[in-house]
């Protein structure tokens, strides 16, 4: 009895029944295709922000912070620690140039994670610079008057979906980089 009079309420309200259905089917295809577009962004981005098979967090300080001080702050963390500093000067391939560029100091940590390839050890007065064709054959760069060797050069990774949406893998926006020491050493801090 109850099953006859189901199928009778189907029949009268047919129409009903139909946009209803309709209006299930549109709705779930459009959260699927929405979470798929979400999901597969997500991954673009991990890819893109992952280096090497490596998760890089950054913690930027705005004053100057003891090594003492960032171990105590990082001591649970599951991570390899790297550090790094930026600072200006003047850069070229005479030690007359005026062109004034960021460089950064950076720990063979950073290097490894970022696969730069070196054709030396990474200390004293070395420096890597970015693949240009105005430095093509460089083996000497100057700061600030004093002469470093060039011992790699750093290859631009693809980062096209972070560019388009004004982000990046490496924004530290630097064309050079030298010993962490070495900064220390010319900085004086």
């Amino acid at each position: 009895m109850y099953i006859s009079e189901a199928l009778q309420n189907i029949l009268e309200n047919k129409r009903n029944i139909i946009v209803f259905m309709l209006f299930l089917i549109i709705s779930f295809s459009c959260i699927t295709i929405t979470d798929s577009l979400i999901y597969s962004t997500s991954k673009k981005a991990e890819q893109e922000l992952s280096l090497n098979g490596y998760n890089v967090i950054t913690v930027e300080f705005d004053e100057k912070v003891s090594e003492k001080k960032i171990d105590e702050l990082f001591h649970n963390a599951g991570y390899s620690i790297s550090k790094s500093k930026k600072s200006v000067f003047t850069v070229g391939v005479t030690p007359y140039s005026d062109d004034m560029k960021m460089v950064i100091g950076s720990d063979k940590i950073k290097l490894s994670a970022r696969g730069i390839k070196i054709s030396g050890p990474f200390e004293n007065n070395v420096i890597l610079y970015y693949d240009n064709p105005y430095y093509s054959n460089a083996e000497v760069f100057f700061l600030d008057g004093l002469p470093f060797r060039s011992i790699g050069k750093i290859k631009k990774k693809k980062t096209e979906f972070l560019d388009s949406l004004g982000l990046s893998s490496f924004s530290d926006n630097v064309n050079y980089i030298i010993p962490l020491e070495t900064i220390f050493r010319l900085t004086l801090d």
